[in-house]
């Protein structure tokens, strides 16, 4: 069924959807970065894959896979959060070609503030958003995603 098919309302909510996506992309990390210094949002979510790793240290590779951007982004990020002291980045003991990250105790001691900043920067963008709304627009992204996977 294509959008010409679909009843207005319909065709509008998906339009809303679709701008509203968009328009969150670019909002969001200001909303974060409002409440940071230092650390941008894209930053934060590279750190959080490097802290969530099972050991002491990730590739380069294992967090583009993970974040799904391209390679050279990713290491624009890391890039960033070694200038600014949250991430060491050096040759890789296993494969000398690779690049490994680690995550500083900066990075460590950091992480609580930071992620309390995410969490009132999510309520913030969340308020006045009934459950039963969140768990429907869920469910909807999830298929959307699935769809475009």
């Amino acid at each position: 069924m294509t959008t010409e098919q679909l009843p207005d309302d319909a065709g509008q909510s998906m339009r809303l959807i679709v701008e509203g996506t968009r328009l969150l992309t670019t909002r969001i990390p200001l909303l974060f970065e409002r409440r940071t210094e230092g650390i941008t949002y894209r930053q934060w979510e590279a750190l959080k894959v490097i802290l969530s790793a099972r050991t002491p240290e990730i590739s380069l590779s294992d967090i583009t896979s993970f974040m799904g951007y391209s390679r050279q982004n990713v290491k624009k990020l890391v890039a960033g959060l070694e200038k600014a002291g949250y991430v060491t980045l050096e040759p890789s003991h296993i494969d000398g070609r690779a690049l490994r990250v680690e995550a500083t105790r900066k990075a460590r001691s950091a992480a609580p503030a930071l992620e309390a900043a995410e969490q009132r920067m999510l309520g913030e963008l969340f308020s006045g958003v009934e459950d039963e709304d969140l768990s429907t627009a869920g469910r909807a992204m999830s298929r959307m995603i699935s769809n475009v996977s």
